[in-house]
């Protein structure tokens, strides 16, 4: 709901009334409401009901300044108990004047309006409220569990926003209690070589891990492996393809009958590696046929198995490079021109889900950001119901898990939309101290809130370390303020951050410095745990869903920033600002998240061209232009006089287009 929650004990009419028209002022300032909504309610207030009180009457047409201060006057005089015989002292006076029906029923609508509004907010008592279609129903609860558990409660389940006509299988991948134990110490031994050699994260590790769990469980669930059979070797093949001089040497034989023989062995063990290789390689395509609608697994799941075939090689090569090294081992050959191949399919499919139908403008953004700010005001659940034959409304305070749910997301988008729009992971990751953290920067350095003379200046900042996001290490550490920006109904981003980290997130008891938490138990969840990604994207779908019906991701919102800077024309150096704000090149800028239409691109050279020839031809008739017989101007007709005014302009833009450059 939209009403505003005053603390502060109302107890006459007129400071109601002056409270309503507050909180209406500011729905017409942010444009939720129209212009002329103050004006209709004190119409209705003023004009029509408090005459039927006894109170003074407007004497024309228009109410004027002194009349609302003395209608005013008589309102503070009424005790607040009084607002529920309004309807009936409106109808009074319209008795008396014999009003319109039309107006009537207009401004019966208005006073109903104020009258639901103060119930909500705990001033009145329940008892009279707007009758008939006037009263706002409640939306359908909706509750975030299975399809069929909901079924069985008999509860509407959530809708499910999945937007690819691709049918989800049922899970089939390796449970943990299914590992056997020759299987459990390969992959505690391969998560192991990716944090010492390969320098990988948790979450990439964890991510390499399931899509191996994956491969496994298609083996046992549908290639009928036992579980006791079930091996990393089963997946990746591996072949010793070291032979020492000195063990062939200790065979009895000469010098040049033992080179001739571990010449033979390489061979023979090259080979055979290449041969398992090339059956390895039919389970891979038996498996991606299987799964053949998921491009993006498929390339990860090579990945992981490239890292299985590293792990296992990594003493039989001399060259451990992770991008360029390997090149000797068959097994590691076969995945990467696999994985090539995958890369080049995936890049050139175009994407399941068009852009389209998971992107709003970003005017829309804020606009979700301000509703969902306004359901975090909510304090209290209401209904409907009918008693005796009347609408009866209910309210129930809201529990403070509740609010801090909706906080949660407020800051969230809040964080996604005050600056460039972060990674998925950034915002994940946010940890109070480390990489959020208060105070000032001096000379380029981060002086923390503790070590500054003056600690009610400090703001906050994000401080990324090389590892702390994903192309870190070309760009290197990160170090920028988070706007203190000032939102809807006098809140301010710090303001709702700071009562966040102080009131509500200690609710759920966190053991550690991440900003955002989960919040219920879900999939087996622990309230207090920090967040991952699919929590995060779950979050922003659900709630943009919520407000606007479209399903917008982490990801989309970085695409629809840098359209909307586009579209906007903003300038070079806006453009590369945001592109570092957002830690990539301006190639990638424009390849990866400029989403406009062909239209919007090449609307600015034809403004430039329309503009050109205005200039350059504004002293021509137009009838006297050298035009061919569908209107387009014949340049080789041109006078001499006109091209070189033509050829003035161009060098003119070329100039002016260089100083921008240099500019920026």
């Amino acid at each position: 709901m939209e009403d505003v929650y005053y603390s502060r004990q109302i107890k006459t009419v007129g400071a109601a009334f002056r409270a309503y028209s507050v909180m209406l002022s500011g729905q017409c300032a942010t444009g939720a409401s129209p212009r002329n909504t103050v004006s209709l309610a004190r119409t209705a207030v003023i004009g029509y009901t408090v005459p039927g009180w006894g109170g003074p009457s407007r004497q024309g047409d228009r109410i004027t300044p002194s009349e609302v201060e003395a209608a005013q006057r008589f309102l503070d005089t009424l005790p607040l108990d009084q607002l529920n015989q309004a309807l009936k002292a409106q109808s009074t006076h319209f008795e008396a004047k014999d009003i319109d029906s039309k107006i009537q029923k207009a401004n019966r609508y208005q006073l109903s309006k104020f009258i639901a509004w103060a119930q909500d907010q705990g001033w009145l008592d329940a008892g009279q409220v707007p009758s008939g279609d006037e009263v706002s129903q409640p939306a359908a609860q909706v509750y975030r569990h299975s399809f069929n558990i909901a079924k069985e409660r008999g509860k509407q389940p959530l809708k499910n926003l999945g937007l690819t006509k691709r049918v989800r299988r049922p899970d089939f991948g390796l449970k943990p209690d299914e590992v056997n134990d020759r299987l459990r110490v390969q992959i505690d031994a391969i998560k192991q070589f990716e944090v010492q050699s390969l320098n990988h994260r948790p979450a990439t590790i964890n991510s390499n891990v399931s899509f191996l769990m994956r491969l496994l469980g298609w083996q046992h669930r549908y290639g009928l492996v036992p579980l006791e059979d079930l091996s990393l070797t089963g997946l990746v093949p591996y072949t010793p393809l070291n032979v020492s001089l000195e063990s062939i040497q200790a065979e009895g034989m000469n010098e040049e009958e033992a080179w001739q023989k571990l010449l033979m062995r390489r061979e023979q063990r090259k080979e055979l590696a290449e041969q398992q290789a090339r059956v390895a390689e039919r389970v891979w395509d038996d498996y991606f046929v299987f799964y053949r609608d998921a491009p993006d697994s498929q390339v990860a799941t090579l990945q992981a198995l490239i890292i299985v075939a590293k792990y296992f090689y990594r003493q039989e090569t001399e060259n451990t490079a992770s991008k360029s090294g390997y090149t000797d081992i068959p097994v590691v050959r076969r995945l990467r021109q696999k994985l090539s191949v995958a890369n080049k399919l995936r890049k050139s499919k175009p994407p399941e889900i068009a852009y389209k139908e998971r992107s709003v403008s970003w005017e829309t953004v804020l606009d979700v950001l301000d509703a969902q700010q306004a359901k975090y005001e909510e304090r209290f659940y209401y209904s409907v119901s009918q008693r005796n034959g009347k609408p009866h409304r209910q309210r129930k305070l809201r529990e403070p898990t509740a609010i801090a749910c909706d906080l949660q997301l407020v800051l969230v988008l809040c964080i996604l939309s005050v600056m460039a729009p972060e990674r998925n992971r950034t915002i994940c990751e946010l940890e109070m101290g480390r990489t959020l953290m208060q105070g000032s920067i001096e000379d380029g350095v981060l002086v923390p809130i503790e070590n500054m003379a003056r600690p009610e200046l400090a703001q906050w900042h994000l401080y990324l370390g090389p590892k702390d996001y994903k192309t870190g290490e070309i760009y290197g550490k990160y170090l920028t303020p988070i706007d203190n920006m000032q939102l809807a109904r006098g809140q301010t981003f710090y303001g709702l951050l700071q009562t966040w980290i102080d009131t509500y997130r200690p609710l759920f008891n966190p053991a550690h410095n991440q900003l955002f938490v989960k919040v219920k138990t879900t999939m087996g969840a622990t309230p207090g745990e920090p967040i991952t990604h699919q929590n995060l994207t779950s979050w922003v779908k659900y709630l943009f869903y919520r407000h606007v019906g479209v399903p917008v991701v982490p990801q989309s919102l970085r695409k629809m920033y840098v359209t909307y800077l586009k579209r906007s024309r903003a300038s070079e150096a806006e453009l590369e600002a945001a592109a570092r704000a957002m830690h990539h090149s301006r190639a990638m800028q424009s390849r990866q998240y400029d989403e406009q239409d062909l239209q919007d691109k090449i609307a600015p050279i034809s403004a430039f061209n329309q503009q050109l020839f205005k200039q350059v031809f504004s002293a021509q008739d137009a009838a006297e232009l050298p035009l061919t017989a569908d209107g387009q101007l014949r340049l080789r007709d041109l006078s001499e006089a006109q091209i070189k005014a033509l050829s003035q302009q161009l060098r003119q833009e070329q100039k002016r287009r260089q100083q921008d450059h240099s500019a920026a």
